[in-house]
Order: C-alpha cells, then structure tokens, then sequence
C-alpha cells in the first residue's frame, strides 16, 4: 500500500472509531443491553438465550473503563469493531484495495484513493453493521469473528493452492505437509469456536462454506479445524449437558410458532432494512450472477461469499414458516455483502478486456452516491441517538427517568418485584444501582436467564414493591407512565419451587397421583400465607392455547420447612385433560403461575 493510501485508510478508520466512541459514551444503554450486562455479573459458559461472548465483552469492558457509564459496557464493542473493520478490508483482493485498472480511470468515476473511500461507503450504509459498533449485543462479536473466520479461510485456500486467483499470493507447496496451510486450518478452527461462544450462526456459516467447496469434506486439516473447535468448545458443551440443554431447546422448541403470514411478509422489509435497500438488492443479485449467471466464477472464496449471502437470506425466509425471524439474525452475512458490493463497484466483476458501457457505469455511479446519501442519513440517525429522545417504546430513548420514577414507588420496600419483563428488571439495576427481582409467568412469555439465577430467593419474607397487574395492587400514574403497584410485608415467590410427579394416573378426564414438593428458599413455605397464598395448578397447551386447572391437594401438612421436600396426594378434573396430553405442575400466587415441574406426557 502507499504511504498516501495508508494514510487515507486511516484516517477514515479512526474516524469511524471516534464516532463509534461518542455515540456509546452520549447513548444510553439499549435495553438488551442491560440484560446482557446482568449476564456479566453472572458469569458463566452459557446462559439461556445465547453463548457466553457477550458478557465477557460487557465484563471485559467494565474492567477497562471501571467508572460507569456506557463506555463500561461497550468499551469492548467499540474497539473490537475496528478490528472487524480492517479485517474486512483485508479480505478484498489486493488489486481493489490499492489500485485502480485503467479502465476505472478512463472513465473518471475513481480518483485517487476512492477505492479505500468506498469500502467504508459501503460498510458505514449497512445500518445494523454500523449499529454493531457501539451496541453490545451477541452480534457485534460474531461479527468480528465470521471476518476473522472468513479471513484466515482465504489465506487458507491461498496456503493450500486452492481457492485463489491473485497471484504473487500463497505458498507455492500446496500437499498436505504445508506448513502454513496447517497454521491457517488451526486459526479456522479457532475462529469457528470464538463464532459459536458468541452466537450459533457458525452452524449455516459452515454448512455454506461446505456448499461452495464440498471437496473440504475430505480435506484433513479441516477435519482438524473441527477438533480444535470441538475441544475449545467443550466447556459451553459441558454446560449444556449439565443445564439440559436451555439454549437448543429455546432456539429449536420454544421459538416455534405456527405459520402466519406476517412472517413471511415482514422478512423482506426488514432485510432491507438491516442491510439498506441498495446494498441487499446488489449483494443478493450479484450472488446469484456469481454463482449461477454470466458473471460465474471458479474461485471458490469468492463463491464462499456469495453463498454466504444466498444461503442465509434463503435459510432464514424459509424459517419464517416455523415462526418470526428476528431481522439481525441474519448480519453475520455482512461481511460477505460488504465484500462483493464493493468489488462489484470497483469493477472487479467485469471482463478487463472489454470497455464497461456507459449504462453500466451510470449505475455504479447511482448506486455509489446513494450509498453516501445513506451514510449521512446513518451519520444523522446517530446524532438523534446521542440526544436520547427517541421514545422509550423503540428501547433507544432516554430511561433514567422512568426508573427514577419506579424507585419513587417503591417507597421504603426491600426490593422491586417486576412481571415478565426482564428488561425492565435489567434496567431498573443499571440506573438505580438497586436490587430488582423478575417473577416469570409461564402463559405471559417467554424464559430468561432470571429464572436459573432465581435472584427472588434472598427476598423470601422481606417487604416488596410488586409492579404487575394483580389482585389487590393499586392502579397509578407517575411520570407519565400507567402502574400497578401492590405492597406486601412478606414476600412469598413460587418460582424456585420444585414439583416432581412421583405416580400419576389417568382415568378420562381425570388425573390422580403423588407429588413430591422442594422448598429452596430461606424461610418456611406456607400454603395458606397470608398476604401471597399459593394455588397449585395443572397446566397444558391445547390447540396452542393455555389451559390451567387447580388441583386438589389431600394433606394436612399447610408449612414446608426451610430445604425440605413434601409429598401431597393430588386430583385433577378438567375437560381438556386427555392420552398423550402434556402437563406441567405450577403455582400462582397471585401474581404469577410459575412452572414448578418438567413437561410430562400423560399415557
């Protein structure tokens, strides 16, 4: 590179840093954020809803920057996210990155130094890449780590003397003794461990690598790639196997909805607007010309990319049939859409033989400039976003003040109690730097890390403010905002609560048995209590809708003591009740109904 280049490229760089850098001081923390925070100060090898990556970073970051703020909390995202940007820079060919043909030149559409400019054109208008900059999410690791993945691939197939057509580049030995292949194969298989400890995207990224080049099935440093994963991995699996898989089950299971339409009809808008209208439609046509159109090409990197980009936008509109698709799930295809968009501007997907037409440069120079209209509208977007006014509904607008307001009406409680949100409860933590429980509801939503840590245990007996709509809570506003609010002198939770079936029997629509209660927390268990009693109940999903039966309990035992377990004999009737039916046994207490049991099939 020349030294006028270096210097450009630089400057743009620490510029996108700088940037980066004010809007995570100026911005409050997103409310996701604050979930994943609370990962960070629970630290583990997985947690329910992703990998562990994430709260090492917000960890990481708050060992860097100790002084509060958002800095300790994306810190790391910031500084890593330069890293992401240079590794993308180096994956482009050697030939777009430093130089211009003569016939880019001859039509006078690139100055000097206009190739390093666009690249940054283009990845500063992909609205969710930039926004990975400076929110601390699951996705601004993986994304660092699919560029190195995809970096070290292409030096990979350089090494080994497949894949690549710049010459002057890769080892001239190319057998399976190559030294430097070995290397570059480890490093994948580094890479590929690092991208599933963020997010478990790794699974299409590999399998679409494969898709482009099915001969690495038999290549044996790949094979050892996987080792090399499969062992750095083994903690997170360890975990899983000891939690009973929470993750899988999540993503696989409990993500799983009946088809709807507006599925299916969201996903395109939201692509586009995860990736700008421009980018999506050049990247995803241009895959599609490189892989199977006029535009086909051989090189196995290059076909890696647009696969990347094929195979994921695909995946994903097909998944819309099982349930919402999330628009972000699909970033991890950035670096594939950064990469061929500015390859095609640039020329390098045109025949050098022939002179390009005048249409055909028009559109490059539309494209071109509606990209840097983007860029200013992004750059714009994150003023707005340093002034904190958006509203509190898009989780992007200033919080401090609503919880302020809730620590107003908590009065002179122990602790707040919220329902369901675990955002809420997240954030409550972040502001007021206050204890805060979350009490699950199993019909209301879905589970969260709050329920393995069960931070609700040390709060059992001490008065509480409870911010849910309940019997007997008071309806108020304050700050603009709509409550409930209930008071108690005793707190009594249920969801530690442990209820395993001993023997049950079915008869009709009729369930008797045997349960055997656990009470976890530090005080008696009291049926009867008498701010919070508690209601044991049969619960079942019949034709996706809840059903719920309380059940009858035979004993005269009214108190579980502190760490002591229980039997009851148990009856149900309810007409939903049938053979093959799932159930569960929960507790409402008035404010929640807790799950308290595995899922069990009644035979």
């Amino acid at each position: 590179m020349k030294e006028h280049q270096k210097h450009i490229f630089w400057l743009l760089w620490f510029g996108w840093l700088v940037l980066d850098l004010l809007t995570a001081v100026l911005m409050e923390i997103y409310t996701d954020e604050g979930y994943y925070w609370m990962w960070s100060k629970h630290l583990d090898w997985g947690y329910y809803d992703h990998p562990p990556m994430v709260a090492a970073w917000i960890w990481l970051s708050g060992k860097l920057f100790p002084f509060g703020g958002g800095l300790s909390v994306r810190l790391m995202t910031v500084l890593m996210h330069g890293i992401t940007v240079w590794l993308i820079w180096k994956i482009l060919p050697q030939s777009n990155r430093f130089e211009m043909t003569q016939t880019e030149s001859s039509v006078g559409l690139w100055q000097r130094g206009k190739s390093i400019i666009l690249f940054f054109v283009v990845a500063a208008s992909m609205v969710m890449f930039s926004a990975a900059g400076f929110l601390t999410t699951p996705d601004a690791p993986m994304l660092l780590f699919s560029a190195a993945y995809f970096y070290c691939l292409k030096r990979y197939y350089q090494e080994s003397g497949i894949g690549s057509q710049e010459s002057g580049v890769g080892s001239q030995e190319s057998g399976v003794g190559n030294r430097k292949a070995w290397l570059w194969a480890m490093a994948i298989g580094v890479c590929l461990a690092l991208m599933t400890y963020s997010k478990y995207m790794v699974v299409p990224v590999l399998g679409l690598t494969i898709i482009a080049n099915p001969k690495l099935v038999k290549d044996i440093r790949m094979w050892a790639a996987l080792v090399v994963a499969g062992v750095l991995l083994i903690p997170h699996a360890w975990w899983q196997i000891e939690n009973g898989f929470p993750s899988l089950k999540f993503h696989l299971v409990a993500r799983s909805d009946p088809f709807e339409w507006s599925y299916l009809l969201d996903y395109l808008p939201n692509q586009l607007v995860v990736f700008n209208p421009i980018v999506f439609v050049v990247g995803l046509v241009l895959s599609v010309r490189l892989l199977w159109g006029k535009n086909k090409r051989e090189d196995l990197f290059t076909r890696t990319m647009a696969w990347q980009i094929v195979g994921f936008v695909g995946f994903f509109a097909l998944m819309t049939f099982r349930g919402h698709v999330e628009p972000h799930w699909t970033m991890t295809c950035s670096v594939a859409f950064i990469v061929l968009t500015t390859q095609w501007l640039s020329g390098l997907f045109t025949d050098r033989s022939e002179q390009p037409s005048s249409q055909a440069t028009k559109v490059k120079q539309y494209v071109y400039w509606s990209l840097v209209v983007i860029v200013a509208v992004v750059c714009l977007a994150r003023v707005v976003l340093w002034t904190n006014m958006l509203s509190t509904q898009t989780g992007l607008g200033s919080k401090k003040a609503r919880f302020a307001t809730v620590d107003d009406l908590r009065e002179d409680r122990d602790v707040v109690v919220f329902q369901g949100s675990f955002q809420w409860t997240s954030m409550y933590r972040w502001f007021e730097n206050e204890d805060a429980i979350l009490v699950h509801d199993m019909r209301m939503y879905r589970h969260t890390q709050y329920e393995a840590w069960h931070l609700e245990i040390p709060y059992q007996g001490r008065s509480a403010c409870i911010l849910a709509p309940c019997p007997g809570a008071e309806e108020l506003t304050a700050g603009g905002d709509h409550y409930f609010r209930r008071m108690v002198d005793h707190l009594q939770t249920t969801d530690a609560m442990v209820v395993r079936p001993l023997m049950l029997t079915q008869d009709g629509q009729q369930v008797t048995g045997e349960i055997e209660v656990t009470n976890p927390y530090p005080v008696p268990f009291v049926w009867n209590h008498d701010e919070m009693p508690a209601q044991m109940m049969v619960v079942g999903l019949v034709n996706n809708e809840w059903c719920y039966t309380p059940v009858a309990i035979e004993t005269d035992n009214e108190i579980i003591e502190v760490a002591e377990s229980a039997t009851y004999r148990v009856t149900v009737d309810a007409e939903w009740l049938h053979s093959g039916q799932k159930i569960a046994f929960g507790m409402y207490n008035g404010v929640v109904l807790t799950q308290n049991s595995e899922w069990i099939t009644l035979e």
